[in-house]
């Protein structure tokens, strides 16, 4: 939804942006008047050719702020990006609305942790459009988000930002911040399925990928903990628990594989 949204956004703001960039830029832009429906993969590539250029500063004045308690996952981030970003435009704060744009087209990837070789894709692929994945991201704009990344105090943005960082780079100080963003997520039924199951099977996955013991042991100390509670009215999460204490990466010792299996059957 909110990947859809951005695209719908990009086309309203046509006008503005050739008037900012003058006609240097606006023949790549003409591909969003011939038909604001569609949008070929060429004619996007031109779209981004546009510089990107925002610093920390310009970041930290943006002042955004989410608050994760009554929301679900990324796509309500993604959802608090654009809508702050379109706050900003309308009162003339363009570059800080391009800024809050350019996260939320961050954070609308499709996550999929199970995918080693598509962590983040597109989340609307059609025949003359697809929304973005980490191959349309900028050298400046991933220089911009390192830049940014010690500063963001949001743990969704912060995981999308440094995961994105390791997959172009492989750097392994990005990995090891996004492992902590991805498991600073508190565990329980009411949360569990809204992506941060999916936060802590990434993080198993990176800790694996830059062999991280260390890192593997407290993820999987807090899953198991969190597996050994009660949740008699939601017994779906036991079971998404034991999968991932189970995951070959993880390797728990047969103790704990036979406490699995037992509550499982109980």
């Amino acid at each position: 939804v909110c990947a859809f949204d951005n695209y719908c956004d990009r086309t309203k703001a046509f006008d503005s942006t050739v008037k900012r960039f003058g006609d240097k830029y606006s023949g790549a832009m003409e591909c969003l008047c011939k038909d604001k429906e569609h949008m070929t993969k060429i004619e996007k590539e031109q779209l981004m050719t546009k510089p990107n250029v925002f610093s920390k500063n310009q970041f930290i004045a943006c002042e955004w702020h989410f608050n994760t308690v009554p929301e679900c996952g990324y796509d309500s981030v993604c959802k608090s990006l654009k809508d702050a970003a379109i706050l900003k435009e309308d009162k003339g704060l363009v570059e800080q609305s391009d800024i809050l744009k350019l996260l939320s087209n961050a954070v609308s990837m499709h996550f999929d942790p199970k995918d080693s070789k598509n962590i983040f894709s597109s989340f609307i692929t059609m025949p003359n459009f697809r929304s973005y994945n980490p191959d349309d991201f900028t050298k400046e704009q991933l220089m911009f988000f390192k830049e940014i990344l010690p500063v963001v105090d949001n743990m969704w943005l912060k995981s999308r930002l440094a995961d994105l960082l390791w997959i172009k780079e492989k750097n392994v100080g990005y990995a090891r911040a996004a492992v902590d963003a991805y498991i600073s997520h508190s565990i329980d039924s009411n949360n569990w399925y809204k992506d941060i199951d999916y936060c802590f099977h990434r993080a198993i996955i990176l800790c694996k990928s830059i062999g991280d013991n260390k890192a593997l042991k407290i993820i999987e100390e807090k899953i198991y903990i969190s597996f050994q509670k009660d949740y008699s009215n939601d017994t779906d999460i036991l079971l998404s628990l034991a999968k991932l204490l189970l995951l070959k990466e993880v390797n728990i010792d047969s103790n704990k594989r036979e406490n699995i299996s037992k509550k499982l059957i109980a």
